[in-house]
């Protein structure tokens, strides 16, 4: 039996069994049982053992539970990266309740729209973030002023809304032990990630603790091959799904530390990669693009980093990183924050996005797509056709139970992701909306978008 075929097999026969109970909050409390004082979480001069992390995250918990959150409620989190970000996200988890990751660059009719669709009951804020959020605040449809409350771990450049709370004599005095936990399995809702699509607002993409524990052992244990004694770098935004799926819960699910950055700096990158001993990070193609244009550096070679996993990496750019600093295993995959269609390259084969993450039971199809109408090419029956090799199409991901998608907190915004009848009556695939040829071996390489967005920005 291949690896490709092994992977299958879990995922498909024992996967939902095996993972049943896989939350957030359990993971976090089995490693801090597991792995106690062993460092977790390096930020700064900051070093986070796995029991001081989930006692953190356990202090937030109580102190959301006292404010009346429980199972199925939503909180907005708007919050710079920060060890507080990724407690305040497992705090949320153990409630059974919901994270709203709230994008800190998003500003007026963006934000007030994001923290709308939600339906959020509290938001939790860094104070580096009030002056973006008081802006909107009284246009929210739900809620005050009331509401807020303000981490201040950094004092920021704007003063709390009125009637907000500080959130951190109230974390003083709460409990570090585990909270009671819901009802809750691996199926219940995490948390919602935004997509900018190609047109319109964004848009909440629905993500359960099931998603986020797999993409730990997807992409963490398999792809990257993340293992304890590696340090992951995080050099992306935490409500990002690469930050908060790949980046945070390779970590966590695997027992590694993660090494995160306050934000991405091309001229700072390779000083704090080496600084924290970093083996391994994540990237989007733009971080890649930067990074080979800054001047040449002390630490471009100096660094431990041996692989590394993203997405929207430009075949010319891939080279000239592996000259320049010698990583040594680069693994590109596809996928989307909702989508069901991943790919990833366990090949090195460069400029490919990979292929189909489990051959056992592969999802993917590339069907043929005419740009100038933007529309389908139809045959006999009106179903969709397939691509011969070499052939450009759009990439669809069949919509079955070891492959689903769980849409958008807008029904409307899910149909229309999702194609009927492609190729018999009664299936359906997932929309990627993305143009992609495949090669004879099995192969994917990115063409374009369908649209105006193009995909190297991530």
């Amino acid at each position: 039996m291949s690896k490709w075929d092994y992977y299958g097999f879990l995922f498909k026969y024992l996967g939902l069994i095996a993972f049943k109970q896989k939350t957030i909050g359990k993971t976090a409390e089995a490693m801090a049982e597991r792995h106690g004082d062993r460092p977790f979480l390096l930020f700064e001069d900051e070093v986070h053992s796995f029991k001081a992390f989930n006692a953190n995250a356990n202090r937030r918990a109580h102190v959301l539970r006292s404010l009346g959150i429980g199972k199925g409620d939503v909180v907005a989190l708007m919050m710079e990266n920060r060890p507080e970000y990724a407690e305040t996200l497992v705090a949320i988890g153990k409630l059974g309740a919901v994270t709203s990751a709230i994008n800190t660059n998003l500003r007026a009719q963006a934000l007030q729209h994001t923290i709308d669709t939600a339906q959020a009951r509290k938001i939790v804020v860094g104070a580096e973030c009030l002056a973006g959020l008081k802006d909107v605040l009284p246009s929210l449809a739900h809620l005050t002023g009331a509401d807020v409350y303000v981490d201040t771990r950094w004092p920021g450049d704007s003063q709390p809304p009125a009637g907000s709370h500080a959130l951190n004599p109230l974390l003083a005095q709460a409990s570090p032990d585990n909270p009671p936990h819901p009802p809750l399995n691996s199926m219940d809702l995490l948390v919602y990630i935004y997509t900018s699509g190609t047109t319109g607002l964004p848009k909440a993409a629905r993500i359960n603790h099931f998603r986020w524990y797999a993409a730990g052992l997807a992409m963490g244990t398999y792809a990257l091959r993340v293992r304890p004694e590696d340090t992951l770098y995080c050099p992306l935004p935490l409500y990002h799904s690469n930050g908060a799926m790949i980046a945070f819960g390779s970590a966590l699910v695997n027992g590694a530390k993660l090494a995160l950055s306050r934000g991405f700096s091309a001229s700072r990158f390779w000083e704090e990669a080496t600084r924290y001993q970093a083996s391994c990070f994540i990237y989007i193609g733009e971080v890649l693009r930067y990074l080979v244009n800054t001047p040449p550096g002390a630490y471009d070679r100096k660094h431990r980093v041996t692989r590394i996993l993203g997405n929207g990496l430009r075949p010319d750019i891939w080279a000239m990183f592996q000259q320049r600093f010698g990583v040594e295993t680069i693994r590109e995959f596809y996928a989307s924050t909702e989508g069901n269609a991943v790919t990833i390259n366990m090949d090195n084969v460069l400029g490919s996005m990979g292929k189909a993450v489990l051959k056992s039971s592969d999802n993917t199809a590339v069907v043929k797509f005419d740009p100038q109408r933007e529309d389908y090419v139809r045959g006999a029956g009106g179903f969709l056709m397939p691509c011969a090799p070499g052939e450009v199409g759009e990439l669809l991901g069949q919509i079955k139970v070891t492959a689903p998608f769980h849409g958008y907190t807008n029904p409307k915004d899910t149909e229309k992701k999702i194609l009927r009848n492609v190729f018999k009556a009664g299936d359906s695939y997932f929309r990627t909306g993305d143009l992609v040829k495949q090669d004879a071996q099995g192969f994917y390489y990115f063409v374009d978008r369908i649209g105006d967005t193009f995909r190297w920005k991530g």
